[in-house]
């Protein structure tokens, strides 16, 4: 649907040459929600608007179901980008219009029929939740109803595409979580791939099928959504997860004892499922104690983790720990001094 082969985009200001983008490579399924992650500065809104060519790239190349995008003309890149909405951060709604004005906007500058615009309104008002907005102003209406009007907007020439730039950073956890649902329906309802834009993992945990892990211009990391939460491969993806599944200590059970470390382990579903922690104890001499553990549901799917205290004569707790590490998603030992 949606591949981008060595993609890189140089900007140029005041003397320097700064890379936003530096040779990224992925492919993103039709159909999928595809999350794009980092922290600001990390490259992942040049790179939205490069799929869209807002920005041109300075090299690679942007394909959209096999078209080359980098390769087209004006009136053929105007063209394609009916085929891919866009959503903001800050809503961009006009001011002087009203909610179905500005849906109807780009059905406007498409050439679209003053009936067949006003059906669409309606139909669109009525997916979003708005059926009774259509006269309001953006001035009238709440952050989250912004973003459904920006929704509606985006989804009005039909696209095959929806670029989401930050679309919940300027909301409440309540307000986001129900525009999470929204796109999480319109997906399921029109089989719309939408790429994700956020610095918010909880967003990508809720929403995403896949996501990608951004810093410096470079993608670090990734895959499957479960598998990124389960066994992060890299140290920044690591902090990104640990913002949603994390388990803290109190500082007393932090005090370095004699002939015990503590470790973390992740679980995936199928592997809660086994006796593990009986046959650690019968196999090896060891003493296990479960200081702290968590569950989330990530795609449905349970991922437990849990921070132990296992006490016995080193290679007893060697050989225990080589056996989580088979039977585990991840197991990490964790430093006394310094458990972070």
């Amino acid at each position: 649907m949606i591949e981008l082969r060595h993609l890189t985009k140089t900007y140029h200001t005041k003397g320097k040459t700064i890379t936003a983008v530096h040779d990224v490579s992925f492919t993103i399924n039709r159909g999928e929600i595809f999350g794009i992650v980092g922290y600001s500065g990390a490259g992942k809104s040049s790179l939205l608007r490069c799929l869209n060519m807002l920005e041109k790239p300075t090299s690679g190349q942007v394909l959209i179901d096999q078209t080359d995008l980098t390769k087209l003309s004006g009136d053929q890149l105007r063209q394609v980008r009916q085929s891919i909405g866009m959503i903001f951060q800050h809503f961009n709604l006009m001011a002087n219009r009203t909610v179905a004005g500005n849906i109807a906007y780009a059905m406007e500058v498409a050439g679209k029929g003053k009936e067949e615009i006003a059906a669409r309104i309606q139909e669109l008002l009525d997916l979003v939740g708005l059926s009774d907005k259509a006269n309001a102003f953006p001035s009238e209406l709440s952050g989250g109803q912004k973003q459904r009007v920006g929704i509606a907007r985006a989804l009005a020439n039909s696209p095959k595409v929806l670029l989401c730039d930050e679309a919940t950073s300027a909301l409440d956890p309540m307000t986001t979580s129900s525009i999470l649902e929204l796109l999480r329906e319109i997906n399921r309802k029109l089989g719309l791939t939408i790429v994700l834009i956020t610095h918010e993992m909880h967003v990508v945990k809720e929403i995403c099928h896949r996501v990608a892990i951004m810093a410096n211009g470079h993608v670090l990391e990734e895959g499957d959504v479960y598998q990124i939460f389960a066994k992060p491969r890299q140290q920044l993806t690591k902090q990104f997860v640990r913002t949603v599944i994390d388990v803290q200590l109190p500082d007393h059970l932090l005090e370095p004892k004699a002939e015990s470390e503590l470790v973390r382990i992740s679980l995936l579903a199928e592997q809660a499922e086994k006796p593990m922690f009986e046959k650690l104890i019968r196999s090896f001499q060891v003493q296990a104690n479960i200081l702290h553990g968590k569950i989330e549901y990530i795609q449905g799917r349970p991922l437990a983790v849990f921070i132990l205290e296992l006490t016995g004569e080193q290679q007893e707790r060697l050989k225990a720990l080589a056996y989580l590490q088979q039977e585990t998603a991840e197991t990490e030992v964790i430093p006394y001094a310094n458990h972070q």
